[in-house]
C-alpha cells in the first residue's frame, strides 16, 4: 500500500574511514512499484568499488522508522556466499520476471523473495558486518532516537529517510551510525510525493517517483525526483536499471579523481581547493566533504591530499 511521503534518501556513506567511496554500497533499490501488489517488482541493488568484491560476512539491516514501529529490525538479508560481478554489481529481486531493461551479463543476480516486502515509508537501511541481532527485535525501546542496542560489528554504510508529513513522529538512525540521514520533509500531504525508488549516481543519491508497470521499463517522474546533495536534473527519460550501471554514474574506483576524467593530475587538486572554498564550484555529484561526516573541514581538506598522493 502506497504511503504519502516527501523523501530524499541519504547519502551513502562508510562510517569510520576517511575514504569517501565505501568498498560496497547500496546503489539502487526499488521499495513501492506503481500499482499492486509490490511482489515481484521490489529489488535492491549493490554497487562495490571493485569487481568481484566478496559479499561474506555481509548483511543488510533494515529499521523501521514509523511511529510506534520505530526501531524493529524489519529485514535481515545475509549476503555471505555472493559477490558482486565483475562490473560491481549485485541485484537481489523478488521474482523471475523478466525484467526491462535486462540486467547487465556480468551482474551476479539472486532471486529469493522478500519476506515481508520492503516497507515504504521511513527507514534506516544498513549493510554491516558482525551481525547478531534478529528480525522483528526492538533496537529502541523507548523510541527517544537513540538506538539502545547495535548488534552488529561494523556498519558499512548506512542510508535513511523520513515520511514527509510525519514531522516529529518517525525516526532514522543513519547519523548516530556514521552514516547521514537526508530527508526534505512537507507537512502538506497535498505537495508530499510518494518517491518509489532510492539510486546513486557519481556519489549524488536520488529520490523518485516513476511512472511503468511490470516488466518495466520505469520511468521517473522529473516533477517528482529530488537529489542530494546537488539537485541535478536527471536525463530526460530516466529509467531505472537494475543489475546495470545506473545512467550517468562515473568510475566509483579513484576519490582522487575529483574531476572525473579518468587521471588523478593537478586539474583534480584545483578542482577540489575550488570546490572546498565554495560549494557552487564543486563538479557535478560532488562535495567537499570528502570524509563524508556532515561536515566542511580541515579534515576533509587532509582527507583530499592523503588520497591524492596515495594516486589511483
Amino acid at each position: 500500500m502506497k504511503k504519502a511521503l516527501s523523501m530524499c534518501a541519504a547519502l551513502v556513506v562508510l562510517a569510520g574511514s576517511a575514504a569517501a567511496t565505501p568498498p560496497v554500497w547500496i546503489n539502487e533499490a526499488f521499495v513501492n512499484p506503481p500499482g499492486s501488489p509490490d511482489n515481484g517488482q521490489e529489488f535492491i541493488e549493490l554497487r562495490s568499488a571493485a569487481g568481484n568484491f566478496s559479499l561474506d560476512g555481509i548483511w543488510l539491516i533494515i529499521i523501521d522508522g514509523d511511529n510506534t514501529n520505530a526501531g524493529q529490525v524489519d529485514q535481515a538479508l545475509n549476503l555471505t556466499g555472493w559477490s558482486t560481478g565483475s562490473n560491481g554489481l549485485f541485484l537481489w529481486r523478488d521474482g523471475p520476471t523478466v525484467l526491462q531493461p535486462a540486467p547487465e551479463a556480468e551482474t551476479v543476480i539472486r532471486v529469493q523473495d522478500f519476506s515481508p516486502d520492503l516497507e515504504n515509508g521511513a527507514n534506516t537501511w544498513l549493510l554491516v558486518r558482525g551481525w547478531s541481532g534478529t528480525v522483528g527485535s526492538d533496537l529502541d525501546a523507548n523510541k527517544d532516537g537513540i538506538l539502545d542496542s547495535t548488534p552488529w560489528t561494523e556498519v558499512i554504510n548506512a542510508v535513511s529517510y523520513i515520511e514527509g508529513e510525519d514531522l516529529g513522529i518517525d525516526l532514522t538512525y543513519a547519523v548516530q551510525l556514521g552514516g547521514i540521514d537526508i530527508s526534505t520533509p512537507d507537512p502538506d500531504p497535498v505537495l508530499a510525493y510518494t518517491p518509489d525508488s532510492f539510486l546513486r549516481i557519481c556519489g549524488n543519491t536520488y529520490s523518485i517517483d516513476v511512472f511503468g508497470g511490470s516488466p518495466g521499463p520505469y520511468i521517473a517522474d522529473p516533477n517528482e525526483t529530488t537529489g542530494f546533495p546537488n539537485d541535478i536534473a536527471l536525463a530526460d527519460g530516466f529509467v531505472l536499471t537494475p543489475g546495470s550501471a545506473n545512467p550517468g554514474d562515473c568510475d566509483p574506483g579513484c576519490d582522487a579523481d575529483f574531476d572525473g576524467d579518468g587521471f588523478v593530475d593537478f586539474f583534480d587538486f584545483d578542482a577540489y581547493v575550488a570546490c572546498f572554498e565554495d560549494a557552487s564550484a564543486c563538479p557535478a555529484g560532488k562535495t567537499a566533504d570528502f570524509d563524508g561526516d556532515g561536515f566542511v573541514d580541515f579534515f576533509d581538506f587532509d582527507a583530499f591530499v592523503a588520497a591524492f598522493e596515495a594516486g589511483c
